[in-house]
């Protein structure tokens, strides 16, 4: 097959976190099977611009990727005329499209252009449809844009992704008539970071005590606010929160350790990659994502990859499974509740071990990629009826 991914921003811009490792680890693992599989994206790394070619392919371990310049007056949006260009010469080159995200300019570019010239596309919301974060912030905005827009994107779909059966009951809920819906999970990328040449921007010194870990973006969505509230009543453990400041949300977390008098016992270590962040992992008593939404969760992938136990809230896709395979706890949301019930089970070490090898054969059995990509390359052949 020749695919075609349309995605607003793409390695090595690390800084958007979880889903352009995935993608990536996806169209690798595709392309590995023999598939042709091209990726338009854009050059925006935050506000700076990647150091890379524009309007070229360049092979990305094996991935033919052609990144556009996003305009600097509507780069909120990831807009990019010569993208739109190059869509609609090379479109007919390609036997089905994938689309990454909702809300942005080159999913709804992409979607109407597909529509026109009857090509069979898909759209991977990547969480973005999720109820709470509707609600919580620019929810009317949100509200008008995904009736206008994104519900007609959806309704001429041929398929609609989803990394999990929570992002699937949310997406229903909106109630604006999908199509079919596949469920696949997300699987790591191999590499590290550091085999991009990406280096940390800290000199690393690991904590020398037992701590809880957290990993990804500082945003009011992760729920950092949850964990530290419970952190007063977690006993002999110190909190590492790992991740780059996602607008000035950090001072809003250290005004809060400052109220709970646990500002000595949580380290805000910025961000962390590659080895240095396996080393961290590997490390903890725990990893914790309390999230107010996550439609997957990929670090505690990564951490079950390491046979580290997890701990997460009912709202992120993986809570499920994890609590189906004992691979870690599903915590409540109320912070004391929250703090007790990591009191108990980092009071378990033969519990800890026991959920950390659970999450590993876990990770091996679901979401290797040797699985994954069947189940691509199935949804895929269903969209272009061939099986």
């Amino acid at each position: 097959m020749k695919i075609l991914h349309i995605v607003p921003t793409y390695v090595p811009a690390w800084r958007y976190g979880g889903p352009i490792r995935s993608i990536h680890a996806l169209c690798r693992a595709l392309a590995k099977k023999g598939h042709q599989v091209d990726v338009f994206t854009t050059n925006k790394n935050g506000a700076e611009r990647l150091d890379i070619p524009v309007s070229e392919f360049i092979n990305v371990n094996s991935v033919r990727v052609m990144y556009f310049e996003c305009n600097q007056w509507l780069d909120r949006i990831y807009y990019s005329r010569p993208m739109k260009k190059a869509l609609q010469k090379e479109i007919e080159n390609y036997d089905v499209i994938h689309l990454h995200s909702v809300y942005l300019w080159p999913t709804l570019m992409a979607a109407r252009i597909c529509f026109r010239a009857k090509k069979p596309y898909l759209i991977s919301p990547r969480g973005m449809l999720i109820g709470d974060l509707i609600r919580k912030k620019n929810s009317l905005i949100k509200k008008i844009y995904i009736y206008i827009f994104e519900s007609r994107n959806l309704k001429n779909a041929s398929m609609v992704h989803c990394t999990s059966h929570l992002e699937e009951l949310e997406l229903r809920n909106l109630k604006i008539g999908i199509p079919s819906v596949c469920v696949i999970g997300n699987g790591l990328l191999e590499e590290t970071e550091d085999e991009y040449g990406i280096n940390n921007v800290h000199s690393f010194v690991p904590p020398p005590e037992n701590y809880l870990l957290f990993v990804g973006r500082l945003n009011w969505k992760k729920g950092l606010d949850r964990l530290i509230k419970a952190m007063p009543i977690i006993k002999d453990h110190i909190l590492v929160i790992v991740g780059n400041d996602e607008d000035g949300y950090l001072a809003e977390l250290k005004k809060i350790c400052i109220s709970q008098n646990v500002q000595d016992r949580i380290h805000f270590y910025g961000e962390v990659v590659g080895v240095a962040k396996e080393k961290l992992i590997r490390g903890s008593s725990m990893l914790i994502l309390p999230s107010y939404s996550e439609n997957f969760g990929n670090v505690l992938l990564e951490a079950m990859a390491f046979g580290k136990a997890v701990g997460c809230t009912p709202e992120v896709g993986l809570a499920e499974v994890i609590s189906k395979n004992n691979a870690g706890i599903v915590l409540p949301i109320d912070s004391k509740e929250m703090g007790k019930n990591l009191n108990t089970i980092l009071g378990d070490k033969k519990s800890l071990l026991e959920m950390g090898q659970n999450g590993r054969i876990l990770f091996e059995r679901e979401f290797d990629w040797s699985k994954l990509v069947i189940d691509f390359e199935k949804m895929y052949k269903k969209v272009l009826g061939v099986c």
